[in-house]
């Protein structure tokens, strides 16, 4: 049985929850890998070797490695002193791997939180015209008229309409998004913070995590130079969370609100008819 009603918003909360416990998850896991690599390197020792392990010793050494972490004993090891000297240097490389996991999962807990933005506002759009279908009229559609009389025919109209008005505003930017939302009543502030979390993504996912210049242009940091690589801090997911529940609330209230006040609207519109 639910509790509260399965709403584009209860869906982001929970949503976001889950993302921050896979991230919290992905960072103790490093911190255990770490901690491990650590004491297996403590007792092969740190020499440094410029070799390369070679591959018919491989899988041994994997295995051995394996029964040091689990802490059993009686170990037995073939490999030849060269050979062990060789694998010390695997693990600093192994370590250095498992070292990077936490800048990984910050990254990814940037995207992650700018899918489940996105997907809470198409849904509420969505929501609202369906509420709302006179604010589907609009002079930037670019709907065919072949798709519009297919729609017709399939009896299917409205939602061929919303699916399509939906389609095009999400091809804008946050900023995009708050301007028609606030075009049609609601009441959002634009945020800075939100603004640069979206950039951020966009030059994660498709500027090899290289500063761009829309980023330079638009974030106004030092932090940022030029074909250099971004670093996400742990400050900065704290910032961007907070910042998606500053404005994802506004939406969701504004929204809400809008239904209420057409509500009472026709109440009193009913009752003034009545009398």
């Amino acid at each position: 049985m639910k509790l509260f009603p399965d709403t584009p918003y209860s869906q982001l909360i929970r949503n976001l929850a889950t993302a921050e416990e896979v991230y919290k998850a992905a960072n103790y896991g490093a911190l255990h890998l770490e901690a491990s690599n650590l004491q297996i390197l403590e007792k092969m020792g740190l020499e440094n070797i410029d070799q390369v392990l070679k591959k018919s010793k491989y899988k041994e050494a994997i295995i051995a490695l394996d029964a040091i972490s689990q802490g059993q004993k009686n170990v037995s090891l073939t490999l030849s002193e060269s050979d062990v000297v060789l694998l010390r240097k695997v693990m600093k490389g192994k370590l250095q791997m498992v070292r990077n996991i936490p800048a990984l999962a910050r990254e990814q807990l940037v995207i992650t939180y700018c899918i489940l933005v996105e997907g809470f506002v198409n849904d509420t759009i969505r929501n609202f015209f369906e509420k709302f279908p006179q604010s589907l009229k609009s002079n930037k559609s670019t709907l065919k008229d072949y798709q519009l009389i297919d729609a017709i025919i399939a009896g299917n109209t409205l939602e061929k309409l919303i699916n399509h008005r939906v389609r095009e505003l999400m091809y804008d930017s946050i900023t995009g998004w708050i301007d028609f939302m606030n075009e049609k009543g609601f009441s959002i502030k634009h945020n800075t913070d939100l603004k640069e979390m979206f950039l951020i993504r966009n030059v994660l996912i498709h500027n090899n995590k290289k500063a761009g210049s829309e980023l330079i242009k638009e974030v106004n940091k030092k932090r940022y130079i030029l074909d250099k690589k971004i670093n996400v801090s742990d400050s900065d997911t704290k910032r961007f969370k907070k910042a998606i529940d500053e404005v994802c609330r506004e939406i969701n209230s504004s929204y809400h609100k809008k239904i209420k006040d057409s509500s009472l609207a026709k109440k009193s519109v009913g009752e003034s008819d009545a009398g």
